[in-house]
């Protein structure tokens, strides 16, 4: 039995330079000197392709196409991000995804992991603890 693949295809509208008109939320690729710019939401993504279309941004030329089958369990145990020292990361599941961008031959591979993630601060200026819901992301080069 076989995984139904999602596919993800943005629309992108096409600048010269960044100005007044694209909002912060907007996703942004800049290729030979256009910049393409795609509107947060993105209708008829998942959660998968959301996370993989911002983590692209300013990262990778602009993505053609995202797909991903069904998100499985985990392939790894609570971590910790290098730049992130007081986030804790406890996956629950994890996708897959192929990335298509614009001018590469071959697609790139994501693992997106779906975290909760628990924020643990405790200094003579803080003390927060907290716990949210969220996603990170390890490109497989």
């Amino acid at each position: 039995m076989s995984n139904k693949v999602r596919v993800f295809y943005p629309k992108y509208q096409l600048r010269q330079h960044c100005c007044d008109l694209v909002s912060e939320r907007s996703v942004k690729f800049r290729y030979h000197n256009v910049l393409f710019v795609t509107s947060v939401p993105f209708f008829g993504a998942t959660e998968t392709q959301k996370a993989v279309l911002e983590w692209a941004s300013w990262r990778t030329p602009p993505v053609i196409c995202i797909k991903h089958e069904k998100p499985i369990a985990s392939d790894r145990e609570v971590f910790q991000d290098p730049n992130e020292l007081h986030r804790i990361f406890s996956p629950y599941a994890m996708a897959i995804a192929t990335l298509e961008c614009l001018g590469e031959e071959k697609p790139r591979q994501i693992k997106v992991y779906f975290c909760t993630i628990a924020l643990h601060e405790h200094n003579e200026h803080h003390k927060i603890d907290s716990h949210s819901q969220g996603t990170f992301v390890v490109p497989l080069w």
